[in-house]
């Protein structure tokens, strides 16, 4: 039966229960005792701030000598007689018979805890870049601000909080409030910035707000922002219709700064009226484009990169056709056709829709009434600015997934089922193959293929994709796919700029056969819109320049805000307020790179680029296409890294593409790519290899045995490895 907290019998039980626990942790403060090691005279620690039982001793031992707990810290709160030796020990006296104030315990526990670390191995408190991952608690000002910080990012809930609070006052006294609201200073006019819009409710927070507090202390260093804006829907509850519509922002020339939520629609739908949901941010992108914003002492001038979303939001921000109409493609006048129940796009070369032929309506049927506010933003090309390469949604969660899910599923009639044998042992070899540290997700099994995140189609495709579908496609099919993979690693990545045009050739093929491997309705949008990828990496870079990934990380972060079905968009704009007020642009020391461990065993060649001799990560491609094993490196007599390594005599392409377009020959060897395969009786030789002459980190995957379509999976060592280049490692 549910209790009624008002019950008398509940309240007495909830006080009895305190009380319990209350006893419990004064009984585990006095096992644990004064110190925090006493393993074998390991380093020692008071707590000055905890009571001690008067009846036990009052005298603590520490490193071999004596402190009396009656006099650590005087009644004025300041440390007396105690010092911190070279041996991490604690000697003199302190009195802890008073409450202490936060400033005061912060300025000892930063010395003392200094000290004590000196001696310590603090390898494990290192990020994988090799920097302290907890170096940021050096930039706030007191213990309260930093205690901010933590109700921040650790979305605890009001009722936590408060129970954090309440155990600092009792058990380290410190001058603390009994609510944490009187920390964070959420201003309660938050509230009134809500205003009501057709279906739901609307808080603008703006675009010139997020950006002044998150600069306030720093001036940026560039002096024009192009923003990439980002509208996507976010169901909160799986038992309720709520969900928020944010508007979002990222400056494309501030790569390192967050995203930032200017608007959030709240409502059981989305938004009945895109004008009323977006003229608000028209207006002040109108302003800002028209006159600029003051940022310290630098005028900013701004400008509109791309609006990112996936279709469905797309359509409705754009007031266009659905991207199942027979008019919804938004990048070209293609007409599509009907075809068991969907709509198919078959053609390749359409003409393209232009700015000035969307605003005359000169393709009435690919409007909505009325037209969207975007229109009126200064300067917005209403096709080129709305992209459809997003790659998450278009090929991690669209091509990628449809390709992979048809096969395991005999969706396509041209291929034959897989049996639960052969299904056993893809899965056998996916998990098998380990992926470098920097890539966070590692391979599951295809059984949970429908819990897998776009990351994970994502190295799928780039990694293993290729291996793994040559022994269950046709040649022909797998000619065909190999189109597909080689266009879209040639889009990901500036490395590989001067072969876009072939990848768009390669696209145009791939689209255009579609039909004769996968079944002809199958050629929905997201396989049609894939011939438009071409055009818009010329304008916004390589698809990771554009993508809606960094947007949808913040949109959970953004659900991670609400605690409660009720007043969700108050709750969030309260989080986000406080947010804001901790999370801003600092001053600080810029990392450098290439660094090298002291012992030499690991190089960070940037942030997101390692070498550690193990086998996942000691791979590497130089730029003249060796491949190297990374054993150790050094620094020369002009200070400059040497890596040392086992560099392979030879090696083979891994695969080669070659057939015909309508306008000649398709040919390109994986060895363009960097991409090759490596005999496990291939000789190597050693070699040191400055480290200017990296070209990428690559991926080792083992190459099966035998054929992964005969069971069981052969688990003896590889004959063979593939080596795939990390994508985003290439060096210039």
């Amino acid at each position: 039966m549910a209790c009624n907290p008002n019950d008398r019998q509940f309240s007495e039980r909830h006080d009895q229960l305190e009380r319990e626990l209350d006893q419990m942790i004064e009984e585990e403060w006095r096992i644990l005792g004064p110190t925090l090691y006493e393993d074998g005279g390991a380093e020692s620690f008071p707590w000055p701030l905890r009571h001690f039982d008067t009846a036990a001793s009052n005298t603590i031992n520490v490193g071999g000598g004596n402190i009396d707990s009656n006099s650590l810290i005087h009644g004025d709160g300041n440390v007396s007689g105690v010092t911190f030796n070279n041996t991490n020990t604690v000697s003199g006296n302190v009195d802890i018979n008073s409450s202490i104030s936060v400033e005061e315990v912060e300025f000892r526990v930063h010395n003392s805890f200094e000290d004590l670390n000196e001696g310590f191995n603090c390898d494990d408190t290192r990020s994988s870049e090799g920097h302290d991952k907890y170096s940021n608690l050096g930039g706030f000002k007191s213990f309260q601000e930093a205690l901010k910080f933590f109700f921040v990012v650790s979305h605890l809930s009001r009722e936590n909080s408060n129970l954090l609070l309440a155990i600092l006052r009792k058990f380290l006294r410190l001058d603390l409030p009994k609510d944490y609201r009187t920390i964070m200073k959420t201003p309660a006019s938050v509230r009134n910035q809500i205003v009501t819009i057709s279906a739901g409710s609307l808080w603008y927070q703006g675009v010139e707000t997020v950006l002044k507090n998150y600069f306030k202390e720093v001036e940026p260093e560039v002096s024009h922002f192009s923003l990439q804006v980002s509208v996507d829907g976010l169901p909160l509850f799986k038992s309720s219709a709520n969900q928020f519509w944010p508007v979002l922002i990222k400056v494309v020339e501030l790569p390192n700064a967050p995203v930032m939520p200017v608007a959030i629609f709240c409502g059981k739908k989305k938004p009945d009226s895109v004008e009323e949901f977006l003229r608000p941010f028209v207006d002040e992108m109108n302003s800002l484009i028209e006159s600029g914003m003051n940022l310290g002492e630098k005028l900013i001038t701004f400008s509109i990169s791309a609006f990112i979303a996936d279709s469905p939001a797309r359509s409705f921000i754009k007031a266009v056709m659905g991207c199942n109409a027979l008019h919804g493609c938004t990048k070209c006048t293609v007409v599509g056709t009907k075809v068991e129940g969907r709509v198919i796009f078959e053609s390749v070369d359409a003409l393209v829709r232009t700015d000035a032929g969307f605003r005359l309506r000169e393709d009435p049927q690919h409007h909505k009434d009325p037209r969207s506010p975007l229109e009126n933003i200064r300067n917005i090309n209403m096709i080129s600015h709305f992209p459809v390469s997003d790659r998450l949604h278009l090929l991690e969660l669209g091509c990628t997934r449809k390709i992979l899910k048809g096969l395991l599923e005999h969706i396509f009639e041209n291929f034959y089922r897989w049996s639960p044998q052969q299904k056993r042992s893809i899965n056998a070899y996916v998990i098998s193959v380990k992926l470098p540290s920097e890539l966070h997700r590692a391979y599951r099994s295809l059984y949970n293929l429908a819990f897998w995140k776009g990351t994970e189609y994502r190295t799928f495709l780039h990694y293993i994709s290729l291996i793994i579908y040559k022994d269950f496609m046709y040649e022909a099919a797998y000619k065909h796919y190999l189109l597909y993979f080689s266009a879209i690693t040639i889009f990901s990545s500036l490395a590989h700029k001067k072969y876009w045009p072939i990848g768009k050739r390669f696209l145009n093929k791939f689209v255009l056969d579609f039909h004769v491997h996968y079944g002809r309705s199958n050629l929905v949008s997201n396989v049609h819109n894939l011939i438009h990828i071409y055009d818009e990496v010329l304008v916004n870079g390589p698809l990771d320049s554009f993508s809606s990934y960094p947007f949808e990380n913040h949109l959970q972060f953004l659900k991670k805000c609400i605690k409660s079905g009720t007043k969700c968009l108050e709750q969030a704009a309260g989080r986000l307020y406080e947010y804001g007020a901790v999370h801003t642009l600092e001053t600080s020391v810029p990392k450098t790179y290439p660094w090298i461990k002291v012992d030499g065993s690991t190089v960070h060649v940037t942030d997101s680029f390692l070498l550690s001799p193990n086998v996942k990560d000691q791979w590497f491609l130089t730029k003249n296409y060796g491949i190297v094993k990374f054993l150790s490196a050094y620094k020369n007599e002009v200070h400059s890294i040497v890596l040392v390594g086992m560099q392979y005599s030879s090696m083979k392409e891994l695969f080669n593409i070659e057939m015909m377009d309508d306008t000649g020959i398709l040919e390109m060897s994986s060895a363009a790519l960097g991409m090759f395969k490596v005999d496990s009786s291939t000789l190597s030789v050693r070699v040191e290899v400055p480290i200017r002459l990296v070209k990428c980190k690559l991926v080792m995957v083992p190459l099966p045995s035998r054929s992964l379509s005969l069971f069981p999976l052969n688990r003896d060592p590889s004959d063979a490895c593939a080596y795939i280049p990390l994508l985003h490692t290439f060096q210039p």
